[in-house]
């Protein structure tokens, strides 16, 4: 079956941190269990998410620099 496509933006959205960013991320990985996601956020919360994806591959990752 495929999964329902969803754009999500999350400007707050990089893991290991609380508050607002922290929940941008949760919504994410939830989200990811059950659509592919294309989610827009920023450019500086890349640092932090490719580490994160090549450790736990369950999202799929593209890069693409829009706040530049």
């Amino acid at each position: 079956m495929n999964k329902l496509k969803i754009f999500v933006s999350a400007y707050a959205c990089e893991p290991g941190l609380g508050s607002e960013i922290g929940v941008g991320w949760h919504w994410v990985l939830e989200m990811s269990k059950y659509f592919e996601l294309w989610v827009l956020t920023r450019k500086s919360n890349q640092s932090s998410i490719e580490p994160w994806i090549t450790k736990y591959p369950c999202l799929l990752y593209t890069s693409d620099a829009a706040d530049e």
